[in-house]
């Protein structure tokens, strides 16, 4: 016997456990150690991922920003669009409904005291107005030329050709000239 005490030997069931717990210390590290690396390969997955939502946050910001600075001149130019189709169909339907019906031309005289001298024959305003103008303008578009002796007073050509287009229609037209002879 040795001085320290009777020897302890170790048995097999003692080795077979101390091995058994290296090798769970051994299989708990790994499994830590592999713990550890997916979590850092999550972490860095999640900042590249946050990085990248950053970078679509601030051009979103920048599209947003755009946008709005953008927004009036936009809403201005469709607006604008807007008008002019509704312009040209407009236009379309006027064209329509000029077709529709012929242009005549009356050319009449104007004479002192608001007489109107038309083919021969001399109307007083309201006659002349009611009898030709009215009949006429019933089938067709008229285009109006009147004609004013200068001796005529410029007062009576604006105050009968006002009473003519009274009420005129869509496509008359009207032309005055007051320093020649009639026809």
């Amino acid at each position: 016997m040795s001085r320290l005490g009777p020897e302890k030997r170790s048995t097999g069931a003692q080795i077979a456990f101390i091995d058994l717990l290296f090798l769970l210390i051994a299989f708990f590290t790994l499994v830590i150690f592999f713990i550890e690396t997916k979590r850092t390969e999550i972490e860095t997955q999640l900042e590249s991922t946050q990085e990248q939502l950053a970078q679509v946050s601030e051009e979103r910001d920048i599209f947003k920003t755009t946008i709005a600075d953008l927004g009036p001149g936009l809403m201005q130019f469709m607006a604008f669009r807007r008008q002019e189709a509704e312009h040209r169909r407009e236009l379309a339907a006027r064209e329509l409904r000029k077709a529709q019906r012929p242009e005549v031309r009356l050319r009449y005289e104007v004479l002192p005291e608001r007489q109107i001298l038309y083919e021969g024959r001399e109307y007083s305003l309201a006659a002349f107005k009611s009898q030709v103008v009215g009949k006429l303008r019933e089938d067709s578009w008229i285009a109006f030329r009147a004609y004013a002796r200068p001796a005529t007073p410029f007062g009576d050509v604006v105050a009968s050709r006002a009473e003519v287009l009274q009420n005129s229609g869509e496509f008359d037209t009207y032309w005055d000239n007051v320093t020649r002879e009639a026809p």
